[in-house]
This record gives structure tokens, sequence and C-alpha cells, in this order.
């Protein structure tokens, strides 16, 4: 369900759902904002949904305080999932939704391919002289009705079949775009060689249907992940960039640019790779404006305003 579907959703909805989730409040410390972040993972692993704060089981606005959390830079929450999964994880948006002529605060949340797994504890609470935990190293969360639970043999299953799901699109366009094509047109299929001393070389991106095909060693030609990119200005400069910022940024390149310098294929992790003329460039234009992960931040938040707003 794509983001506006949700937010309309959630502004019509008088009951909660496995993608819907009512809030009237959360405790405003690190435990609650592990809560939180264990219903944005267990929403994510089961086809994503939507967070709605300051509003009862029904979905009537009440006067409850939101966490302070949402009344601050979204990237603060984005660190926060990136500290107890160790996944950059942008695929979350604060909005403002509308019930009963009333502006709440919500999160929606995207899908992810992968189930996302908790490496950190989270921060413990007392209850009974006992120390109760949110999540658990180790651990995957689902949605299981309009509850966030550990997963199960069924919720894993489950989770495959919607990466095939998704394969089997793509194959099914793949096939719709051959079958589709004009009288006349021809298919090309360009074999490559995977033997052990196959020659590697660098290639640039082109349109030129005669163009010859290569291999690419993508550990070779995207070598850093997203948490290298930052270390790697940080230690070049002093701009002090979160993984946000990158993320912003990419959000802005087009298309052409991201092609020659950015892959999200072929590895298992499933972390989006960078070239390494990429951090050159990062470098190189902090050098010459000390404003420009600055101004690629605020552009990226004006974007994303103007987007809620619509």
């Amino acid at each position: 369900m794509d983001r506006e579907k949700l937010i309309k959703k959630a502004e019509e909805a008088t009951t909660e759902s496995s993608r819907l989730d009512f809030k009237r409040t959360v405790e405003d410390s690190k435990y609650g904002q592990c809560s939180i972040i264990k219903d944005i993972i267990a929403m994510a692993n089961s086809g994503g949904g939507i967070l709605v704060f300051g509003c009862d089981d029904n979905g009537n606005p009440t006067d409850d305080d939101v966490p302070s959390l949402l009344l601050k830079d979204q990237s603060e929450l984005t660190n926060q999932i990136e500290k107890y999964t160790s996944k950059l994880f942008p695929e979350i948006n604060f909005v403002t939704i509308t019930k009963n002529g009333i502006s709440l605060k919500a999160i929606t949340i995207d899908a992810v391919d992968y189930p996302i797994v908790f490496t950190k504890d989270s921060v413990p609470k007392t209850v009974r002289n006992k120390p109760h935990f949110e999540f658990k190293k180790g651990e995957i969360y689902y949605r299981h009705g309009t509850k966030s639970e550990p997963g199960n043999s069924f919720d894993i299953r489950h989770s495959i079949d919607l990466v095939l799901e998704k394969q089997r699109k793509g194959w099914l366009s793949d096939i719709a775009k051959v079958v589709e094509a004009p009288v006349g047109s021809t298919i090309k299929i360009v074999q490559t060689n995977d033997e052990a001393n196959a020659s590697i070389a660098d290639v640039r991106i082109t349109s030129d249907p005669t163009a010859q095909g290569f291999r690419i060693d993508y550990d070779e030609r995207f070598p850093y992940i997203q948490r290298d990119v930052v270390e790697q200005v940080n230690n070049e400069t002093n701009a002090e960039i979160k993984s946000y910022d990158i993320t912003a940024l990419r959000n802005q390149l087009s298309k052409e640019f991201l092609s020659v310098h950015f892959s999200g294929i072929g590895y298992p992790d499933a972390y989006p790779r960078y070239s390494k003329e990429f951090v050159k460039w990062l470098i190189e234009s902090y050098r010459k404006n000390s404003r420009f992960f600055y101004d690629i931040r605020n552009n990226y938040r004006s974007n994303q305003y103007r987007k809620n707003r619509m």
C-alpha cells in the first residue's frame, strides 16, 4: 500500500489493523522510543504501515502529548533504528494527518524486501523488580493483528512469498515488454563469462543498443556502504555528517548520476553501495562549499514537507 493510501486510510479509520496503529500516548523515555522502533520494524517486516499518535483505539483524538522524538528531526529516529538493527532504515516519513478536524503526528513505514533483525537489546524498564525488554538481540518482529510480536515460521514464509511475488511481477513486466514489442523488433541476449580468470573492466553507462556488454565486479566498482561513506567524508573533512545526509542527497540526485555511482543489487546484505568517485565528489563538494550538506538537508526537508501537504 503506498503512502497516500495509508494516510487516507488512517484519516478515515475507526479501528486498528496490522497496518494501522493508533497510539494514545507513549512513555517519553529511551524505553518508549524502543517501543516505537519495535512497531516500526514489525510493520516494515509485515509489508508497511502507519503509526498515528495522540488518539485512542477508535481513532478519536485525545489531549495526550506526542513523544518528544516526533518533535525532533526525522534523522534522529533513523539513527536510533540503525543503533538497534545495524541497518540504515530510511523507509520512514514523519507526516501530519487530520482526524475530526484535528492535526495528529504520524509515521509512515515502507515495506522491506528482507526481514530486519534486532542486533541489540532494547533499553530495559524495571517491572516488578525485573528488567523488561521491548525486544532482544536476534529477535524478528512482525505484526499479528494489531500487535507487534516475535515472528514465527509462518511469518518467515510470508516474507519469502513477498519477495518472490515482487520478483514474479518484475519477470512478468519484462515478458510483457517482449510480447508487446513492435513487429520487427530485435531481442539481443548478452552472455557473460563467469570463469575465474575473466577480465573485468569499468564500463560507461550508455543507451547505445549496439554497445558491448561487460560483467561488473560490484565489490570493486561500489566498495562503500552508506556507513563507510559517512566515515570517509568525516575523516577527510569537518562536515560531521550522518547517514541521513547521504539518504537526503540520494533523493535529490539524477537517475543518470546514480546509475554510475550507486548500486542496490548484487549483495546479500541488501545494503546500497557507492563508488569511490562518489566519495571523492562529496569531499570536493564540501571543500568548495561548506554549506553543501546544510543545503542538501534543507532541500530534502522542504521536498518532504511539500509531498506530505499534497
